[in-house]
């Protein structure tokens, strides 16, 4: 499955709204905001900062493992919107160890947001 434009967040009112009544989830790899949308598919946006991982390459490489994450748990997201806010301390670790990280934040969230 593709990431298609549709589960793509880039309306800035989204991302506003997001951060103003969204509820953080914080795991290893950063924090995720959720709000429940009343699309019958998930959205994704992704927030890597510069100041949190220098080299861009590393930075592209934590967002494609993101986009894949969510790939997988896409159908279990149904109806939400989910940003994903880099931590600082997933520049210090070792790259190798980054998509076991988004993995199990990803099944975290998933389970969190299936009981609400």
């Amino acid at each position: 499955m593709r990431f298609r434009p549709a589960a793509r967040l880039n309306n800035e009112h989204v991302y506003a709204d997001l951060f103003k009544k969204g509820q953080r989830h914080y795991f290893k790899a950063g924090m995720y905001i959720s709000l429940a949308n009343s699309l019958n598919h998930a959205r994704l946006g992704l927030i890597v900062a510069k100041k949190k991982i220098r080299k861009a390459h590393e930075r592209n490489y934590l967002k494609r493992l993101q986009r894949e994450c969510f790939r997988a748990k896409q159908p279990a997201l149904l109806g939400y919107d989910v940003v994903f806010v880099c931590n600082h301390k997933i520049g210090q670790l070792c790259q190798n160890q980054w998509f076991a990280l988004c993995q199990e934040d990803w099944r975290f969230l998933t389970k969190r947001l299936a009981k609400a």
